[in-house]
């Protein structure tokens, strides 16, 4: 008890308080060490959130704190404890090892995607290319360009509890909604959404739009790979009631 004592004289905490904040803390840790042993098995970074009891982005943050490899990163472990434990905690972060790129290798890593190239995805009307999925950036930011034909396509207002936004208009106009305010923007306008903020966006010009979307993190882009996925109705339009469910699951919540 006389760690406990020493500790609880540096906090001004009870010797019960410490002793249960140190057992909670222990039994996050556990939990977070059976995440990552989760994601080197292949579990996708959603699932193993969930095991840790986190919010994805909040997730991905604390695999790259830890050097935990995602999506086949240059991290190496030893993976030689039994499967039923977690050689994490057996084993500190510090037993893990970096391999460095050479000068050469840091000079080819950047990612070129032409501008017919990338990956076609989201729901009719409104088509996507993913830019960036954030294999490049350790999940850090995601990249789309989007094409919105005139007419009613949009998506209905909503915010994002995990990840901001920021929208770069390349062709055309559209207007932006917050709440009860809307502003008409210009090609090569600049609109940002942070977390936590309405917003949706339409175009009831006489011409079709395009944007650019930064996602950081990156945690969106699957959203649009699961729009592509969703049926339309006789005009070609989405459900949006499919449009809410598939946000939903995507820590995005529709505003009423």
């Amino acid at each position: 008890m006389e760690q406990w004592a020493e500790f609880t004289t540096f906090t001004g905490e009870t010797e019960a308080t410490a002793m249960k904040r140190a057992l909670q803390r222990g039994l996050q840790a556990e939990r977070l060490d059976q995440a990552f042993l989760a994601v080197h098995r292949g579990a996708s970074t959603s699932e193993a959130a969930q095991i840790a009891g986190l919010p994805r982005a909040v997730f991905i943050e604390e695999c790259l704190d830890h050097h935990v490899a995602i999506d086949g990163r240059t991290w190496s472990w030893d993976w030689s404890a039994p499967p039923t434990s977690s050689p994490l905690i057996n084993d500190p972060p510090h037993s893990g090892s970096y391999e460095s790129p050479s000068a050469k290798e840091k000079a080819m890593s950047i990612s070129v995607v032409g501008p017919n190239d990338g990956e076609q995805s989201g729901g009719e009307p409104i088509r996507c290319r993913i830019i960036e999925d954030a294999t490049h950036t350790q999940h850090r930011l995601g990249l789309i360009e989007a094409m919105v034909p005139p007419g009613p396509a949009g998506p209905p207002q909503h915010l994002h509890r995990d990840h901001d936004e920021t929208f770069i208009v390349t062709d055309g106009k559209l207007r932006f909604t917050s709440g009860a305010d809307s502003v008409d923007v210009e090609a090569g306008s600049c609109v940002t959404v942070p977390a936590g903020t309405p917003h949706t966006f339409a175009n009831p010009f006489g011409e079709a739009a395009k944007f650019i979307c930064t996602l950081t993190p990156d945690l969106y882009v699957d959203y649009f790979r699961a729009l592509g996925k969703l049926p339309v109705d006789e005009r070609g339009l989405l459900d949006p009631a499919d449009v809410g469910r598939t946000m939903a699951a995507y820590a995005t919540e529709v505003i009423r």
